[in-house]
């Protein structure tokens, strides 16, 4: 990174996304944006991902950076990278991520910024809300099983979260400091351990975030999580309960 000011810096996690990857669309954001840093994390990708993102930040050397991990880490730790790439530039006022394959579009991000910035949070999320006047797609299995989710952890941390795994997330350099200090117990319900972390460490944190409905996301194939990795999940959340002392 170089001495051009953002203030708000964009991690993506990458594996094996170099068939699927709209560079377009992200160079359309950050050509059209002043304020915004993308930092793209290649989690050892198999294919030519790292070649993409290498010609990428080679084009947009002002405005993105990378992250090469040479084997393959899971995306917990592909964005934990990522949020210490940005947090050693010290220069960012939101450091957050978002899914490679845009299921959040880049246009939520800035509706998300100017949330935080409006009310003062520290930590915005968004939330995936079918209602009337937006564009929600999510299949009716994915909605019922993301609700019990949603449910279980909720009552789990003791907090009124809607959609903790929703793959938008952004927050100030101090927050982030204490969510991605350490490696995480679990590769893919990280989210969780996020707000268990802030929970433990922090007196006001349940009035310095706030949950957003989203405007747009639409469900996208070509999930990388395995079904081993999802029978891991029960376990996994077990560990955060008893590793945070949550009650």
């Amino acid at each position: 990174m170089n001495g051009y000011m953002q203030k708000t810096g964009i991690v993506i996690p990458c594996y094996n996304e170099y068939d699927r990857l709209d560079t377009r669309q992200f160079e359309e954001f950050i050509t059209t944006r002043d304020d915004y840093y993308l930092c793209f994390v290649n989690d050892g990708s198999s294919d030519q991902t790292a070649t993409l993102l290498k010609e990428f930040v080679g084009r947009h050397p002002e405005k993105s950076g990378w992250v090469n991990l040479e084997q393959n880490a899971g995306k917990a730790e592909a964005v934990r990278q990522g949020f210490l790439y940005c947090l050693r530039a010290d220069r960012f006022e939101y450091i957050g991520f978002i899914d490679a394959d845009l299921a959040t579009p880049l246009s939520q991000v800035a509706y998300l910024i100017d949330w935080a910035r409006l009310y003062g949070k520290k930590m915005i999320f968004g939330s995936r809300v079918k209602r009337l006047g937006v564009q929600i797609h999510r299949r009716t299995i994915r909605h019922i099983l993301g609700r019990i989710f949603a449910t279980v952890i909720s009552n789990m941390l003791d907090l009124p979260i809607y959609d903790s795994q929703c793959g938008i997330k952004f927050m100030t350099g101090e927050y982030a400091r204490i969510a991605f200090d350490k490696p995480f117990l679990s590769k893919w319900v990280f989210d969780v351990e996020i707000f268990a972390r802030l929970k433990i460490s922090l007196d006001r944190m349940d009035q310095d975030i706030l949950e957003v409905p989203l405007l747009e996301w639409s469900e996208i194939g070509g999930s990388k999580l395995k079904i081993s990795s999802m029978l891991r999940v029960p376990k996994d959340l077990y560990k955060i309960y008893k590793n945070y002392n949550l009650k």
